[in-house]
């Protein structure tokens, strides 16, 4: 299966084009610092970023402030879908973004990248005494004026940071849409991913992880493949049948669409074959509708991408449909 990056209709999500998120927070008139009275950074802006990031409060304020009128003209357009969506639709498709965007932003960031951004933006905002005062009434009624400050601060945050911590996030995370049927059952056309392209830095994949990476034989190509020997391994394909290192593999996720034999093919025999060093023998789900190692061999460590982590959208090409049992499901 091969598919290309794609930036899409909400891209508060995607990570290759990102509109401006419009808020407004005229509820109080407190404003930003001007530059010249800054004050030296202090712990008390991290740990109330901390606080922020941790319990989601910052991640809701975005969520607070997502515009679903401009959400459902973004889908009609972008995707043509059958039919306007209804406000509980836009609502469930609000969720499975934001917490996508959460996973990329947050889950799959270096260690405290986000709280570092904030508690700058906070130190930039209040004084160090200001900082210290919401921190100290944090846990308590929150429709205190600290609350209100807080809040008017999270969303101005949003409103000046999110186009550049959308360009960093790319760093570490993707969104791509699948575009075959090479990989069912576990993705269908339509399905939307999100990769980890931090997954292997400080790892190796391992047996069973599906991957994305550049197609040995035209690297402008993106393949996602389901790993299945790693090096050392060795694999034969043996009547359909996959024997990794002399024993035949269990595989509950794969699909079989033509149980009729091709004896001197490498889609149904092939090898033995010893996997090299710091290379994967991949292979498709959809055993029998896949261009993999079988055809053209192995993948090398330094082609690979990331690891597909969740599916976040997914509409039936056909129907022109949203697939809302598939929002939210974890690839396995």
């Amino acid at each position: 299966m091969s598919f290309r990056p794609h930036g899409y209709f909400l891209i508060i999500l995607t990570i290759c084009s990102l509109p401006a998120v419009v808020l407004s927070f005229d509820a109080h008139s407190h404003t930003r610092t001007d530059a010249t009275q800054l004050e030296p950074p202090a712990a008390v802006y991290h740990e109330l970023a901390q606080r922020d990031v941790a319990n989601g409060a910052l991640v809701d304020a975005l969520s607070k402030q997502s515009d679903v009128g401009d959400i459902s003209k973004k889908l009609q357009l972008k995707e043509a879908l059958a039919s306007t969506l209804s406000a509980s639709e836009l609502e469930t498709l609000k969720q499975s973004l934001l917490k996508a965007m959460k996973y990329m932003l947050v889950d799959l960031a270096p260690p405290g990248f986000l709280e570092a951004r904030l508690a700058g933006y906070y130190g930039s905002l209040f004084s160090t005494s200001e900082a210290q005062w919401i921190l100290d009434s944090y846990d308590a009624n929150r429709d205190r004026l600290e609350g209100s400050l807080l809040n008017t601060a999270r969303l101005a945050f949003w409103a000046e940071s999110f186009q550049d911590l959308a360009t960093e996030a790319k760093s570490w995370s993707r969104s791509l849409k699948i575009p075959s049927g090479a990989m069912l059952p576990t993705f269908v056309p339509g399905d939307h991913i999100v990769v980890n392209k931090r997954a292997y830095g400080d790892a190796t994949p391992r047996r069973g992880d599906v991957i994305v990476f550049n197609y040995p034989k035209d690297e402008t190509k993106l393949f996602v493949k389901r790993v299945i020997g790693i090096p050392g391994d060795v694999i034969e394909v043996r009547n359909q049948a996959i024997y990794l290192n002399g024993t035949v593999l269990t595989e509950s996720y794969i699909q079989h669409t033509d149980t009729h034999i091709q004896a001197t093919d490498a889609r149904d025999n092939l090898g033995p074959v010893t996997v090299p060093p710091e290379s994967y023998f991949v292979l498709g789900d959809n055993r029998e509708d896949s261009l993999d190692s079988r055809f053209w061999g192995y993948v090398p460590k330094g082609k690979i991408l990331g690891k597909a982590e969740v599916i976040y959208f997914s509409i039936d090409l056909t129907s022109k449909t949203v697939r809302w049992n598939r929002l939210g499901l974890p690839v396995r």
